[in-house]
């Protein structure tokens, strides 16, 4: 007798319908059993097309999202509707600061047709919204290319900072890693006349390229400048908030309040309490909601990055100190001074354009190293011309020694305090 395979039954051959390995076994006949597995065959081919088909379309899709992404940014000042889109160079998002625009729009409105008593103010207004209005409700978010870079060198050059420096490098590279707005907390320096707070400030201001307002708190008229004066004033004015977001470019600007400890408190009527103003500023949840007293407008100034600058701590109560991320900042070692006074050098030479035709000897770099960067800068500038005329081109330390001895003052280093330095 000849044996039958193990997958047959008789005259009968084993089937099982693709896929479906729970069903019973089923014993068909040759040619039927042939006839199913042609069709399962055609199906499975069918299925592997189409996977094959859905797998080229997302490979498609994929290289085309790459294209896409790799395009260039449009270029700044497009017109998009009824306002322009600014675009900024070093931006990687953008940040609606217009809490209410169509409240504004409607307002906007209001004034066109006359419905305000005081005309000169209402001209203002009408001015500042519709300006506002024209840049859209949103602003880029700034970080800049070389932040890394860029921060790093200014570690070199002022090392005294380098506390206040960390925190910067660290919210910017967080926000490199997430894509969120860089999140940077007020910050207070607080340390002698002649360190170089002031300098520092200007230097960071390069470095973050998002725009900025350096606002002198020792003023009497800094009370109203942060958010604007009362309308009913006839000089009334919007603020630095409302002009460096809703007629600037940027969500992320830098505000220098220098001196924040001369800033005395307003008590008159007339006068508007400056460190009053700053409470709600520099809390998030609340600066997201901000409104100009001028303009009676919102902004949302979360994203604003706040640095203070004082000598001392004495006039300024805990509330506002605990909204500061307090840095203490001490006079450099000697090492960190000749390392410092070397880069500000450099860095001065190099703006002027004298670098490849004008050096300064390390004599007349350790000379400088005993002063503040204001006062090396000026003095370089001013050595440097001598040295042009007279056709030098070195600056050895006694041309630096005959211009200090003439135009500047040293600072709080070990020579001698230099209050005209704040």
């Amino acid at each position: 007798m000849k044996a039958r395979p193990a997958n047959s039954h008789g005259d009968y051959v084993l089937f099982r319908r693709a896929g479906h390995y729970n069903d019973p076994e089923i014993f068909l006949p040759p040619a039927l059993a042939a006839q199913f597995q042609s069709e399962k065959d055609s199906a499975d081919a069918e299925l592997l097309a189409l996977e094959r088909a859905e797998r080229d379309e997302a490979q498609a899709q994929r290289k085309k999202d790459r294209t896409e992404s790799a395009k260039p940014e449009p270029a700044p000042n497009l017109e998009y509707g009824d306002f322009e889109l600014h675009v900024h160079e070093h931006g990687v998002g953008r940040h609606q600061i217009l809490v209410s625009p169509d409240a504004m729009q409607r307002r906007l409105s209001m004034l066109k047709v006359g419905l305000q008593s005081d005309g000169d103010h209402a001209k203002r207004e009408e001015t500042a919204i519709s300006a506002a209005l024209k840049h859209g409700a949103d602003r880029c978010i700034v970080r800049p290319h070389s932040w890394r870079e860029d921060l790093e060198e200014l570690t070199l050059e002022l090392p005294a900072f380098r506390q206040a420096i960390e925190i910067i490098r660290n919210a910017h590279a967080i926000s490199s890693l997430t894509g969120h707005p860089p999140s940077i907390p007020p910050l207070l320096l607080v340390g002698p006349p002649g360190v170089g707070k002031s300098y520092f400030c200007g230097r960071l201001i390069d470095v973050l390229k998002s725009g900025s307002k350096w606002m002198s708190l020792d003023q009497p008229t800094a009370g109203s400048s942060l958010r604007g004066g009362d309308k009913h004033w006839s000089t009334s004015s919007h603020g630095a908030l409302y002009e460096l977001l809703a007629l600037g470019e940027t969500a992320n600007p830098v505000i220098i309040l220098d001196e924040i400890d001369k800033a005395a408190r307003r008590h008159s009527s007339g006068e508007v309490d400056m460190l009053g103003q700053l409470y709600s500023a520099l809390e998030p949840e609340t600066a997201r909601r901000i409104t100009d007293v001028s303009l009676d407008v919102e902004l949302d100034a979360s994203l604003v990055f706040y640095v203070s600058t004082a000598n001392s701590l004495k006039t300024l109560d805990a509330a506002l100190l605990s909204r500061f991320e307090v840095i203490q900042v001490g006079l450099p070692s000697p090492a960190e001074r000749m390392e410092s006074a070397t880069r500000i050098v450099s860095s001065c030479l190099a703006r002027i354009g004298v670098l490849h035709f004008i050096g300064v000897s390390r004599g007349a770099v350790r000379v400088l190293s005993d002063y503040s960067p204001r006062v090396i800068r000026r003095a370089v500038e001013k050595a440097v011309g001598a040295a042009v005329v007279a056709g030098i081109r070195m600056v050895s330390d006694v041309e630096i020694e005959k211009v200090l001895g003439i135009t500047a003052q040293p600072a709080a280093t070990g020579r001698a305090a230099s209050a005209a330095m704040h």
